[in-house]
């Protein structure tokens, strides 16, 4: 019980780094980045008024060097940094309002704290590679699936979605979501996405054209977009990143336009019998394009059935009566 205690801790102590990277990045984090200086910003009094000064710096020398003996004190820590702000500073301040965003970011992160520490099964396949075992045999392609200038395309924006100028937004998209860290996003999230599975994707020769690629460009982000509460660090870096994927998207013109063409009005004419067949459905109302077969009543038979009766008498009396009539095909139609 005490190794796995101790294997817990390990766990929620490596998870609150990554929380503290995680506000280190934040936007929002200048000001408590390193401690006060009441020199520097001309305020001497900072010391009088706030005895236990506390920073992001401070806090992960504390982590590094392992001081911290529970997830408790480094959050103790962080709380402390922020009713610092606080106290120091009157609400209507913008650094008050800095330290309130921060403080919600890492609220909402600390409710995903590991309880328990997920034990792998011994197996040699086990090591966790997020559905890249899972692609179905057909998505496994030839080398020559996609064209060499669409490989080119591809290959181009993934380098630059994953440079160093964008790391403010590509941080959380570059690796695939820590099973072991976040359980929870794995329940809510089937079709996980990231820029290093799509770096696999792409040389393994999954992809068969531009399209493919982008959907799981789109597919990353929706699922950041469904996991995310509106308004978080990650959600927005999501906003940010979709930003530079569409401007990355505009520059790429098909090759064979002609065709792309084609193909987009085939996808059009298909799109609008579906349209069309399920609001038939909603109105209750026939398929138009299946050919509708008329039920007669017992009356109108009968009544069809005399006049075709009476017809084919006309025809057999005119014939004995040998009288000059034109060849009949069929039911009184002429025959040419």
């Amino acid at each position: 019980m005490l190794i796995e205690d101790e294997a817990l801790l390990e766990h929620q102590l490596k998870y609150c780094s990554q929380v503290l990277n995680k506000l280190r990045k934040n936007a929002n984090a200048f000001p408590f980045l390193e401690p006060v200086d009441p020199v520097k910003l001309g305020i001497p009094d900072y010391p009088l008024k706030i005895t236990h000064p506390m920073d992001l710096s401070t806090i992960k020398k504390k982590l590094d060097s392992k001081v911290y003996t529970s997830p408790k004190e480094f959050s103790d820590d962080v709380y402390l940094m922020f009713n610092n702000c606080y106290t120091y500073n009157p609400s209507t301040y913008e650094v008050y309002q800095m330290a309130k965003s921060l403080e919600n970011i890492f609220n909402e992160a600390m409710t995903h704290l590991p309880q328990e520490v997920v034990k792998k099964k011994k197996k040699a396949n086990d090591v966790f590679i997020p559905d890249r075992t899972k692609q179905p045999k057909r998505n496994i392609r030839t080398m020559d699936s996609m064209k060499l200038e669409d490989y080119e395309f591809c290959a181009d924006i993934l380098h630059e979605l994953t440079k160093p100028k964008y790391k403010a937004l590509n941080w959380p998209f570059l690796e695939p979501v820590d099973r072991n860290l976040i359980p929870s996003y794995y329940e809510i999230i089937k079709n996980p996405m990231d820029l290093k599975k799509m770096r696999d994707k792409l040389d393994q020769k999954v992809y068969g054209s531009v399209d493919e690629f982008i959907q799981d460009l789109r597919l990353m982000i929706d699922n950041c977009y469904k996991f995310n509460e509106v308004g978080s660090d990650v959600y927005n870096c999501g906003i940010g990143l979709n930003d530079v994927i569409n401007n990355l998207i505009s520059k790429y013109e098909p090759k064979d336009i002609k065709g792309r063409i084609l193909e987009l009005k085939k996808k059009i004419l298909a799109y609008t019998k579906e349209i069309k067949q399920l609001e038939n459905k909603l109105q209750n109302k026939p398929d138009n394009t299946v050919p509708s077969i008329r039920c007669y009543q017992l009356s109108e038979r009968i009544d069809i059935g005399n006049k075709i009766l009476c017809l084919n008498k006309q025809q057999t009396t005119n014939r004995k009566c040998g009288k000059d009539h034109p060849k009949t095909w069929g039911r009184g139609i002429r025959r040419e």
